[in-house]
């Protein structure tokens, strides 16, 4: 920190590390950009995604199925075939945003917006070293050796 009475500043200036989001693939971000930006907003929400009575997600049969750019499907297969579709906890939805006033009950190695709640509340991205070291009660000030997945780990 600089600034100090010592020196007669009293404006403290600090940097913050690691508040850089990893990268997500191209058609991973085509994703994310979809999800609403609300509490429990997940892949459920997304066009083409109905949930039964029985809480399992499927493909609408009576709408088109959506591609992207690629080609590849705007809802993944693995999106439906993870935990059989229902996705019971909370940590576990694919493409899911974590809100303002939720915890995270685990928070894993490397965020994957693949499998766990890994999404920002309001950006299209998932959360950086940072936010993922607040989450584990890391102070600001504290700083991760490594490079940036090395750093995802450790925190």
């Amino acid at each position: 920190m600089a600034g100090s009475a010592l020196n007669g500043t009293t404006e403290t200036k600090y940097s913050l590390y690691d508040h850089r989001p990893y990268p997500l693939f191209e058609d991973d971000y085509l994703r994310v950009c979809k999800i609403p930006k609300r509490k429990g907003a997940n892949f459920r929400d997304l066009p083409g995604v109905i949930v039964g009575r029985d809480n399992v997600a499927r493909r609408d049969p009576n709408e088109d199925m959506l591609l992207l750019p690629s080609g590849k499907p705007l809802v993944p297969d693995y999106a439906f075939t993870f935990e059989q579709g229902k996705s019971k906890r909370y940590v576990y939805r694919p493409f899911a945003r974590l809100w303002w006033d939720e915890t995270v009950p685990t928070v894993l190695t490397f965020p994957s917006c693949h499998n766990q709640v890994a999404l920002h509340p309001e950006q299209d991205r998932i959360l950086t070293v940072r936010e993922y070291a607040r989450l584990q009660g890391f102070p600001d000030y504290y700083r991760f050796c490594g490079t940036v997945k090395e750093r995802y780990v450790v925190s």
